[in-house]
């Protein structure tokens, strides 16, 4: 029986096509999802040293809290200030004595030329 090489050639580049097919939507695949996991990786440095200098700020934002007053601090201050308060009231209330009496010194120079 003589071998139809015509019909084994014809097969044979049919399987070559859907080989090449099968192997390009391989590639295609597998580059699409390459690109993808480059990008999350890159995403992932970058959030990464985002996250870095983010802690850093918190940190330093922590460590100045540390030094700012607290409940019991702002009342003593505003103790210290109702006393400066009273202090300056007791002060106006002295000059205002003071500038009467320079004004009746100064009226009195005045009405004796």
């Amino acid at each position: 029986m003589p071998i139809d090489y015509d019909k084994w050639r014809f097969f044979f580049e049919v399987f070559l096509f859907v080989w090449n097919l099968g192997l390009g939507a391989y590639l295609w695949n597998n580059r699409r999802h390459q690109v993808t996991t480059d990008r999350i990786d890159t995403l992932e440095t970058d959030m990464g040293a985002q996250m870095g200098e983010m802690n850093n700020r918190l940190t330093r934002v922590e460590r100045d809290l540390e030094h700012v007053p607290d409940h019991d601090d702002l009342a003593a201050i505003y103790e210290r200030l109702n006393g400066v308060d009273k202090g300056v009231s007791e002060l106006k209330g002295e000059f205002a004595a003071v500038r009467r009496g320079v004004d009746m010194i100064h009226t009195f120079l005045l009405e004796k030329k």
